[in-house]
């Protein structure tokens, strides 16, 4: 039985055999660009990422099923969506710059839709959305940090973008400060603190103390396992009993 390639590695396959000058990861952001801007149809997609807009029989097979799955995960109500990125056999370098290649598909291909104003006359959610994907096109790995940091660092922005994509109601953060720098910490921070601005439920599992205070409205404290105290973070951090456990007598 032959082995299944991934979805990333067929499509960098086709684009390569095609000898178009995107890859991979931005012609799939291309693609969910397009498909948030407009009604997009394979035949729109391919237009947009080879040279003659055509592929052969296997290729295009390939290709439908690329567009299919991520068209489908887009509207999801379980959140399947994932941006195709390379796998964790590539390089942390590799990974990152994939990723802020992604972003810059995505908003090409949202650019290209007809019914798309322009960026400086948009207002709220969509101007943040972009503001927040313009910016990860810029990221790379920080040379002065272990390879944990940037791995967890890589983590948390691609869960980011499939946060922007999916537009949940609900964001779960489990602990979000743990391995990734200040400078990038902050910025997923106010990205998050954006959204839930704009009304989303953020519920926050975290032990660095700054990262909640600045950015819950309700604390929930636990010791062993039992709440310990429940309250706006100014009152909790008056709480004798929240003191004795962080810090004892």
């Amino acid at each position: 039985m032959s082995q299944r390639v991934p979805p990333f590695d067929e499509l960098q396959r086709v684009l390569t055999q095609s000898h178009a000058l995107t890859d991979a990861a931005e012609a799939h952001g291309t693609l969910v660009g397009s498909l948030c801007a407009m009604p997009c149809s394979l035949h729109d997609w391919l237009a947009e990422i080879l040279p003659d807009g055509r592929a052969d029989d296997r290729s295009a097979a390939s290709l439908r099923a690329i567009f299919d799955a991520t068209h489908g995960a887009l509207g999801d109500d379980a959140l399947s969506f994932q941006p195709l990125l390379p796998g964790d056999d590539a390089s942390i370098g590799d990974r990152t710059s994939a990723l802020g290649e992604w972003c810059q598909g995505f908003l090409y291909g949202l650019g290209a839709g007809a019914a798309v104003p322009e960026v400086s006359t948009l207002q709220g959610e969509a101007a943040e959305v972009l503001r927040d994907m313009t910016e990860i096109t810029h990221v790379d790995v920080d040379p002065n940090d272990d390879m944990e940091t940037n791995e967890a660092a890589y983590a948390e922005l691609v869960e980011f973008v499939r946060v922007l994509m999916t537009d949940p109601e609900l964001i779960l953060l489990d602990e979000p400060a743990a391995g990734v720098n200040r400078t990038l910490l902050n910025e997923l921070l106010d990205a998050v603190r954006r959204l839930r601005d704009q009304g989303k439920t953020v519920l926050l599992v975290e032990h660095d103390m700054k990262v909640v205070m600045g950015l819950c409205e309700t604390v929930f404290v636990l010791d062993h396992g039992e709440k310990l105290a429940e309250g706006a973070p100014g009152v909790i951090q008056a709480d004798e009993r929240v003191i004795e456990a962080y810090f004892g007598r």
